[in-house]
């Protein structure tokens, strides 16, 4: 499942930051590496949220965590497996 979720997460990178992200790093933080900024991480995420069909809980993790890759497939990963 993790992979399914990280190539849609790149896919939508690619979508959102218009920039082609086929290999990012699962280390690599979106906004500080220049993938995104502020207003292209609500637009990623709210794409991210309509395409798994969940909801991300931005209240039960800290800002930053939700910026590197690896965490945010992660945190992604949890609340599917909420659902």
């Amino acid at each position: 499942m993790r992979e399914n979720i990280k190539k849609l997460v790149v896919k939508i990178l690619s979508e959102v930051s218009q920039e082609s992200v086929t290999s990012i790093p699962e280390d690599a933080d979106l906004i500080i590496s220049g993938i995104l900024d502020s207003m292209g991480f609500l637009t990623f995420a709210t794409k991210i949220q309509e395409q798994l069909d969940i909801e991300l809980p931005f209240d039960k993790y800290l800002p930053e965590e939700f910026t590197i890759l690896e965490k945010f497939i992660t945190i992604c990963e949890n609340a599917l497996n909420k659902n």
